[in-house]
């Protein structure tokens, strides 16, 4: 294009070359029909106008004595597509091939990913001669893939060790851990909105005393092929949060290991095997009074200081207790001289 023809519109410049392109081969197509295949439709939209002024009804008039066709681009891809395939057809004896070339090009991976959930505890306490030190312990969770659970726990030699330290250790610790054991993938859970965000860039490492661990903690993220890091409120982080509190507490001077055994228990069907007749008897007998018994609110103000939440009833127990003594588990009613009691308990009494 040259001169003026730079300023023409876009639809103007498109038309023009069309024109151009007509005028070279005109011998060739006045005797052929012509597909004109434009990725844009304003041509045919243009030229088809009843009315057309200036250079587009000129172009117009030129067009006329062709008979062009107009075919959307993506019309011609599909027809280009099936056309190749008619002329190609695969013959009925050839073998059908599932196995593609370089297939595991295109394959993903997915390693399972374990999860950790580490806390941090700080806490002071005195020692025998009366001084102030300060405690601190990191709780360590591992589930695995397979469902497993694996806890750690570590007391914290550092004096004066605040919360925000001791969460960073226990983050640092769970840290190695995984890496010990090869760990590729993980998603770390921490109960700390501050650690979390700060390991995230989310927050800033305003105190000077926590950019060592910041930093260190991200040394070590960068050795995992995925890791993720977030937050879950302290009701979700409950056993590293328990761990780390049982650490705090157990710290071990000489600095060595130590075994703690958690099992599940109920001692009180063994205890009352082991207890004398006489208590079993009050045992089985308070269990097999009957709601209705007229004793059970007495036995329930004597043992545990209750009264019966019926205000009517209230009134009347709390006139008849002066008549009642209460003795080494067993109800007695006083006699009037106050010398001889009835047993109230084996023997109903009215």
């Amino acid at each position: 294009m040259v001169g003026a023809e730079r300023n023409y519109s876009p639809i103007e410049k498109l038309c023009l070359a069309l024109i151009f392109a007509l005028k070279k081969l005109r011998h060739y197509m006045l005797t052929h029909q012509i597909q004109l295949i434009a990725t844009v439709d304003p041509i045919r939209y243009v030229l088809s106008q009843p009315l057309l002024a200036g250079r587009l009804g000129k172009w117009a008039l030129l067009m006329m004595e062709f008979d062009i066709t107009y075919v959307p681009q993506k019309a011609v891809k599909g027809q280009a597509l099936a056309e190749f395939l008619a002329a190609h057809p695969v013959p009925d004896d050839s073998p059908l091939i599932t196995e593609l070339p370089d297939e595991d090009v295109f394959t993903i991976e997915t390693e399972p990913s374990w999860e950790l959930c580490f806390d941090g505890a700080s806490r002071t306490e005195n020692d025998r001669d009366g001084t102030p030190r300060k405690r601190a312990g990191a709780g360590l969770v591992f589930k695995t893939p397979q469902g497993g659970v694996i806890y750690h726990s570590f007391s914290l030699l550092k004096e004066e060790c605040s919360n925000n330290e001791a969460e960073y250790e226990a983050l640092i610790f769970g840290l190695l851990l995984a890496l010990s054991m090869e760990v590729r993938s993980i998603r770390v859970y921490g109960d700390s909105q501050l650690i979390v965000q700060q390991i995230n860039d989310i927050y800033e490492v305003l105190k000077q005393e926590l950019v060592p661990y910041y930093s260190a903690a991200r040394r070590l993220m960068e050795m995992f092929g995925h890791i993720e890091v977030m937050h879950v409120p302290r009701s979700r982080n409950a056993p590293a949060d328990a761990l780390a509190k049982l650490a705090a507490a157990l710290v071990l001077p000489q600095g060595g290991p130590t075994q703690v055994n958690v099992e599940e228990r109920w001692l009180l069907p063994a205890v009352l095997e082991l207890l004398p007749n006489e208590y079993e008897v009050d045992t089985v007998m308070a269990a097999a009074a009957k709601e209705d018994d007229w004793r059970v609110p007495f036995l329930n103000y004597f043992r545990h200081g209750s009264l019966p939440d019926n205000s009517v009833e209230r009134r009347q127990l709390q006139r008849r207790l002066p008549s009642y003594v209460y003795k080494s588990g067993v109800s007695y009613r006083r006699s009037y001289g106050q010398e001889n009691m009835v047993r109230a308990y084996n023997k109903l009494v009215k």
